[in-house]
């Protein structure tokens, strides 16, 4: 999990982090004397003065802690870390293997968090429901991320500021970058993909068709290359719609699936998963605009998380950029 220290006050990383993950601090404590917690890259004590900018990392890839502690270790990282806080507005980091909302009761959730956190969240729900008064709640949630997707979320902690961002979003003006590792080279380093998506009767997947066959919903997803491999791509990508698995099921329609994607990949992209280890999709919600309730522009960026970015620094050892 990483994080930045975005406030205007120092304050001891051990308090931080309790505060942030929602532990006590001898949990913390305990963490970080397990050697798994790192400011600026650097390994530091409970007792470290955090200051404006400083990047605090919580890695359970390192020394190996007692049974105890990596049990706490694990419990943090289901969690999200809050990016920005306001009376109005979340930002949050999502861990990937986090699902947002659940149907099962005991499942841990980005919502159920939320609302623990932050009861009163609980109530919001979308115009219509509250006009029906059918006890639909959207806790907060202005947009999601797929399960095993990681990154930033915006979340609403008031009726009014729902509205608000929920308005912005149907007119296409939050703003959501990722960054995907993708399969083979793209034969240009830009441009559209704009395949109409619908939900296939007989899978829990969905389905791209041609733009124009009225078969699925308009969808469209821009993307930029940021380094090409010998096998991969580096991109860069924008879903201008919000359709379920979106740019998933863009790339794999285009025959480049995101690595590490078991649900849209064919056999030999299984394969190549395979080889490189890789757990979950390399797909990373690391960009984040929009205008808040004040009128003001607000920008979030989130660095890729340890297991994607060891991923990307293996790749570029055994393939070369090109």
């Amino acid at each position: 999990m990483r994080m930045t220290f975005k406030e205007a006050e120092k304050k001891r990383l051990d308090v931080f982090l309790a505060e942030t993950l929602g532990q006590t601090r001898s949990q913390i404590q305990k963490i970080i004397k397990s050697s798994v917690v790192f400011v600026n890259d650097k390994q530091e004590k409970a007792n470290c003065v955090l200051k404006f900018g400083d990047k605090i990392v919580v890695n359970d890839a390192g020394k190996q802690p007692t049974t105890n502690v990596k049990s706490a270790v694990s419990n943090n990282l289901t969690q999200p870390a809050i990016i920005k806080e306001t009376a109005d507005y979340l930002v949050i980091e999502k861990p990937a293997g986090l699902i947002v909302h659940s149907a099962k009761e005991n499942e841990p959730s980005v919502v159920s968090w939320l609302i623990k956190k932050y009861p009163e969240i609980a109530k919001i729900a979308d115009t219509e429901s509250l006009v029906r008064d059918d006890e639909t709640f959207r806790p907060g949630i202005i947009h999601r991320l797929d399960r095993d997707v990681s990154g930033l979320m915006l979340i609403a902690k008031t009726q009014n500021a729902f509205d608000f961002f929920k308005e912005q979003m149907r007119h296409k003006k939050i703003k959501k970058e990722y960054i995907a590792l993708i399969h083979g080279k793209l034969d240009k380093s830009e441009g559209e993909i704009n395949f109409e998506i619908s939900r296939k009767a007989d899978e829990p997947k969905m389905a791209a068709h041609p733009f124009g066959s009225g078969k699925g919903k308009p969808s469209l997803t821009t993307y930029e290359t940021i380094q090409t491999f010998r096998n991969f791509t580096l991109v860069n990508a924008l879903p201008i719609t919000g359709r379920t698995n979106q740019l998933r099921v863009h790339f794999f329609a285009l025959d480049h699936a995101i690595v590490g994607d078991k649900k849209y990949a064919n056999k030999k992209d299984i394969l190549q998963n395979e080889k490189l280890n890789i757990s979950r999709p390399f797909l990373h919600a690391a960009k984040l605009t929009f205008t808040d309730p004040c009128g003001e522009q607000q920008t979030f960026e989130s660095a890729l998380p340890a297991d994607l970015a060891a991923i990307l620094k293996s790749i570029t050892k055994r393939h070369l950029p090109v």
